[in-house]
């Protein structure tokens, strides 16, 4: 069996710093507007959830939060915010909360409006799934900030293990992915694992190892495509890790 684990592979991700820079001087202003509307709607589609799960621990009703996300976020697409909303733009998911809060304050009442009119175009959002998630989290006083944050790393590192998995359905290894999934995290039954997979404890181990490596490059890559520089991912990883 070949046991090694799959090497990086390209897949889509959208960098916030591109997103912030989309601009220069071969551009026309409509250009970098369809740019970043393009570039948004892509981290929107995978990191809205928790905003809505925020919504909702802030007290909204479900049909409520469902209409202040799509409209939010409709609106944050037609209007390019990015423009208008002048605050820290370092970490792209403090970037939507504060966006939210300024949408909430001055928009909201204009976006109905133009939604009743048919004049809003609006996202294709699974909203049952979204509140699937929030049902499942235990009463607590966590503050909705607290719960985004949460939810946001979940929904982070997720993405990375699906991207994980991905990697090793290409190279045809997605039982040995099934395998040692469970223990990526711990739970380190090498002799078990070895007798399952009709390997030797040594070869495991450094299977394991190696997907673990992996795991926290794709974990890194992820961070960074959601701040701004560098230099914010070290801090950004300590603080999505303490928040689990």
């Amino acid at each position: 069996m070949n046991t090694s684990v799959p090497g990086q592979s390209s897949f889509d991700s959208t960098r916030w710093t591109l997103v912030l820079r989309a601009k220069g001087d071969d551009l026309t202003p409509a250009q970098t507007a369809r740019i970043r509307r393009e570039a948004l709607g892509k981290l929107i589609e995978t990191y809205w959830k928790p905003l809505y799960c925020f919504l909702r621990r802030k007290g909204h009703a479900k049909p409520d939060a469902e209409d202040l996300t799509q409209s939010f976020f409709a609106t944050f697409l037609e209007k390019d915010f990015l423009k208008s909303v002048d605050r820290d733009k370092g970490r792209f998911r403090t970037f939507l909360l504060v966006a939210l809060e300024h949408f909430i304050s001055n928009e909201y009442d204009k976006a109905r409006a133009q939604k009743r009119g048919g004049m809003l175009r609006v996202l294709s959002l699974d909203f049952d799934d979204a509140e699937r998630r929030y049902v499942t989290e235990p009463s607590s006083n966590e503050t909705p900030e607290k719960l985004y944050l949460r939810k946001w790393t979940r929904t982070l590192t997720q993405q990375v293990m699906d991207q994980l998995q991905d990697e090793f359905k290409k190279s045809d290894k997605a039982e040995l992915f099934a395998a040692i999934q469970p223990h990526l995290a711990g739970g380190e039954d090498y002799a078990s694992l070895a007798e399952k997979l009709n390997m030797s404890v040594s070869n495991v181990k450094v299977t394991v190892h190696r997907a673990r490596n992996r795991y926290r490059e794709l974990l890194r890559q992820s961070v960074r495509d959601t701040v701004e520089s560098d230099a914010q991912v070290d801090a950004e990883l300590w603080e999505l890790i303490n928040a689990l």
